[in-house]
């Protein structure tokens, strides 16, 4: 579980953010804690039903109410190199009108890595940082949305620094 304090947006608001409830659960899940079922839930499984990974998030009030924007994450183990389940998942979105083909096949070619020997004009001077690689990773797709409407799709990219010299190291 993950806990984001959200008071730069609405005071007294945090997000709850729960790792692995199945998709079968997360709607008797919400009804439980009286939060809104957001009826775009019943497209879940065809959606992103194959993934490795699952979140579910909500808000909750300085009251203790449950706010009406619901979350749900979802990820592969692998990257998209590697796993064609991705593309597959951009295709779903892609027919449900929730990604446009051009920012799929973009974001899918982001995902790679590269060292100051591919891009000297443009890679810091720092010293430490000639001893690495730059990531670009895809972190994960998340549906968004009020119950009372559709759903956003999100897509969270990542990239990190790897220093060849601290990588080493800890094998």
């Amino acid at each position: 579980m993950y806990l984001f304090d959200l008071s730069a947006r609405t005071a007294g608001d945090i997000r709850l953010e729960l790792f692995g409830p199945p998709l079968a659960s997360m709607a008797t899940y919400l009804s439980a804690i009286e939060a809104p079922v957001p009826g775009w839930f019943n497209r879940l499984e065809a959606l992103v039903g194959d993934a490795d990974r699952l979140h579910l998030s909500f808000d909750l009030g300085g009251d203790g109410t449950v706010g009406e924007r619901i979350g749900v994450e979802a990820s592969y183990a692998l990257l998209p190199q590697s796993d064609p389940r991705w593309s597959a998942l951009f295709k779903r979105l892609e027919t449900a009108g929730l990604c446009a083909e051009d920012v799929a096949e973009g974001i899918e070619a982001w995902v790679g890595q590269e060292d100051r020997s591919e891009m000297p004009e443009s890679w810091p001077a720092h010293p430490a940082l000639s001893q690495g690689r730059i990531v670009r990773l895809l972190s994960h797709v998340k549906l968004v949305g009020r119950a009372d409407g559709e759903p956003v799709a999100k897509i969270y990219l990542l990239f990190r620094f790897i220093d060849w010299r601290t990588a080493r190291r800890r094998r």
